[in-house]
Parts: structure tokens; sequence; C-alpha cells
């Protein structure tokens, strides 16, 4: 009998990045994830935000991966910092991981969990991030509590 493998999927862990009234046409990149213990094969992210009133525009917000080289060490993809803070660059050389439709005024979406791996041809980076731009055409709520984005790593057992 040979052997059996099997993906696993970690628990959730929080990402630092604020995006409670966050501008429409605004980007916010999140503080980078180190991956040095783990060395998971994948991170997948989610993404829950509550939208302001009334919603306009394309009536979604962007979802992209940046990445580095070295755990801890600049530069990375896109000229993002690493830091929980706003992104002032264009997003270039950032991989648009997902999008999350926001069509009605006030309300919470959830996105579907997205994949940081297949931004980096199928390889995770040692330290990695997101930057968020929000198209909704208003302000994100303006309450904390209403947004979080989440990490799950993402490994093979063998049985």
């Amino acid at each position: 009998m040979g052997i059996v493998s099997k993906q696993k999927v970690g628990s959730s862990r929080v990402i630092a990045i604020t995006l409670a009234g966050l501008a429409s046409g605004a980007l916010r990149q999140s503080e980078a994830v180190r991956d040095m213990a783990d060395r998971f094969i994948d991170a997948l992210v989610q993404v829950n935000v509550k939208t302001g009133t009334p919603v306009a525009g394309s009536k979604v917000l962007n979802v992209y991966a940046y990445a580095g080289m070295r755990a801890g060490a600049a530069p990375y993809s896109g000229n993002a910092t690493g830091l929980n803070a706003p992104y002032m660059a264009t997003v270039a050389n950032c991989d648009l991981i997902g999008t999350i439709s926001c069509p009605s005024d006030a309300n919470p979406y959830t996105s579907r969990p997205m994949s940081i791996a297949k931004a980096f041809n199928g390889r995770m980076p040692e330290a990695w991030g997101i930057i968020i731009e929000n198209s909704t055409g208003v302000a994100l709520d303006a309450a904390a509590g209403n947004h979080q984005v989440t990490w799950s790593g993402v490994w093979v057992e063998q049985a």
C-alpha cells in the first residue's frame, strides 16, 4: 500500500490591516505575514467587510497580494512596506487574487478563500501580505469591529 497524502487547512489567524472608514478609491496594505517555522504550501485569505452607504461606482473591493524574498526584510513587490498602512503607490507588480462584490448599502460581505501561492506561480514566499482597493464608491463602515482579514495555512500530511 502506498503513502496517502492529504491537504490540511489550519486554524484562522488575523492579518493586521485597518479597513474601518477606508475611503472610496483608497488602498490599504496589510502587515506582512512571515512564515519561517511552518513553511506552508499555501495560505488562504478571507476578507470580511461592511460597506458604507450609498454604494455606487464599481461596487467591489479588489484584493492584491504582495511578497518579499526574505522574511521581515524589504523590498516587497509593488513597493509595499510590509506595514499596516495606507498604500500610496500604483498597484503594479502585485497580483489580483480576488474581488469582493458589494452590491448593497451598509451590508456585511465575506470573500471566498483566496490563494496566496496562486499569485506566486504556486510557490509560497517567505513574507507576504495583501493590499485592498476600495472601489465601492463610498467609504467602508467606520466601526473597526465590522472588518476582519484572516488567513489559514495549508500543508500536506502523509498518512
